[in-house]
């Protein structure tokens, strides 16, 4: 029996430190009123702060001491008020060379202390206590987030110490577009708006809740599915998606629009880009583009012409997307040898209505019959093909219409030799000058005759 004795004691000692230990110590407690702040540059940021204790027998105590702690390169101090019961001389800012609140980013901070040695701080009745109230501009390039954060220099027998930062975050630009703006009833087709911010959004600013306002001929619930009126952005990402759903109805209807018009909000600054509009379609309305293909000429003759401009074109109400048209060709000219290999495909680019394709031609020294090249647009299921879906273009022979050898129905028709004025002129000269020598010579000859 006395062999258990001590390992009877042993057990109770174990359990009596495990209780110990899971007992809730308790603690002094400084919180700012405000732990979120979105601000613009150069702006005064309000800082108050709010003490007291987990435990009513920790009410009164010998004091605290307290370091506030700031990132100088965003943030400048403008004026402090603290309690003042038991106030002790308050410490100048200082370097934090040591990372006192283990923040890295906050550079500077300064010391508050209130003592009392009678442990009677901060009297009856005073909890919970406006402790400190300060005053913080925002720098002129003040960007992203930044954070006040507080640590204790000294606490009160046998307490912690708990707090929050404040964190003040740059008011991000909003901005909203319309990256389908185009919704068609049948299969659902949808459209979409993006809201998105002009930098991504800081981790510690969390999530940003952004709010617009839906208008349009279309109505809710009935058109389309209804939109909440807000959007979120997490913390950390820059932009965010809304989905125009449409409804299908039995009616057939003309195009209807809707519009979102972001609102203002002390946590952000609207861009100019602060309104988007979709086109809502009936159902019998098909959204697909119309494409078409044109050319500048339809004959070029070798050597004379070195390319030919060939037009692609799409009708449709939407260009908000880039349009992918695939090509085809055929004909007797030869790829690489009477013109230049064309691409399988062209894009005509977002917010465009055609692009250019040219076609380069080659001069070779061949004698040869005229030839063709015929340009297809494939059918794709992107797009619908208009009737202007292909171009034949002649390339005509140079060599063949220099060789005069050749018969006149292959080469050109050899032009006739004709006088010049210059010519005539000297003609006539002559005529009149031999028309002198012979009067002259008639008379010479009727004179020896008298």
């Amino acid at each position: 029996m006395n062999k258990l004795k001590p390992l009877w004691w042993l057990f109770a000692s174990v359990v009596w430190l495990v209780l110990m230990a899971t007992q809730t110590q308790a603690a002094q407690v400084v919180q700012p009123t405000l732990t979120l702040v979105f601000a613009d540059p150069q702006v005064i940021i309000p800082v108050n702060l709010r003490y007291t204790v987990t435990t009513p027998d920790t009410e009164n105590s010998t004091g605290l001491g307290l370091r506030v702690h700031y990132n100088s390169n965003t943030l400048e101090r403008v004026s402090q008020t603290a309690y003042s019961h038991q106030l002790q001389p308050i410490g100048a800012i200082s370097p934090d060379t040591q990372n006192l609140d283990g923040d890295l980013a906050t550079d500077h901070y300064w010391v508050l202390a209130w003592v009392d040695r009678d442990a009677n701080w901060p009297g009856v009745g005073q909890l919970p206590l406006n402790l400190f109230s300060s005053q913080f501009r925002t720098k002129a390039d003040f960007t992203g987030a930044t954070a006040i954060r507080f640590s204790a220099s000294a606490t009160a027998q046998a307490t912690q110490f708990q707090t929050s930062p404040l964190i003040i975050c740059a008011k991000p630009l909003v901005s909203i577009t319309a990256t389908d703006a185009l919704a068609n009833e049948k299969a659902a087709n949808t459209a979409s708006f993006q809201v998105s911010l002009a930098t991504p959004l800081p981790t510690a600013c969390g999530a940003l809740n952004i709010n617009y306002q839906v208008s349009g001929t279309a109505i809710a619930g009935s058109d389309y599915v209804a939109l909440s009126g807000t959007v979120i952005i997490p913390a950390g990402s820059q932009q965010v998606d809304i989905v125009l759903t449409p409804l299908v109805d039995t009616q057939i209807e003309a195009d209807e629009t809707v519009s979102l018009s972001l609102q203002a909000n002390d946590h952000y600054q609207l861009a100019s880009q602060s309104q988007a509009n979709v086109t809502l379609q009936d159902a019998s309305v098909d959204a697909l583009p119309t494409v078409l293909l044109t050319s500048a000429k339809l004959q070029v003759l070798e050597g004379s012409d070195t390319s030919v401009k060939l037009t692609i074109a799409r009708q449709a109400k939407d260009l908000s997307l880039g349009l992918t048209v695939a090509l085809q060709t055929a004909g007797s000219a030869s790829v690489g040898q009477d013109y230049q290999a064309l691409p399988s495909s062209l894009i005509i680019p977002a917010g465009q209505a055609h692009s250019s394709l040219v076609v380069n031609l080659f001069n070779d020294s061949l004698q040869e019959q005229d030839e063709t090249l015929k340009i297809n647009l494939s059918a794709q299921t992107a797009y619908h093909l208009s009737e202007l879906n292909a171009v034949e273009l002649l390339l005509l022979d140079d060599e063949s219409r220099l060789n005069t050898n050749l018969p006149l129905n292959q080469a050109q028709t050899p032009s006739i030799p004709t006088l010049s004025e210059s010519m005539l002129l000297l003609l006539i000269v002559g005529f009149a000058l031999l028309a002198c020598i012979h009067l002259r010579l008639g008379q010479g000859q009727l004179g020896a005759k008298s």
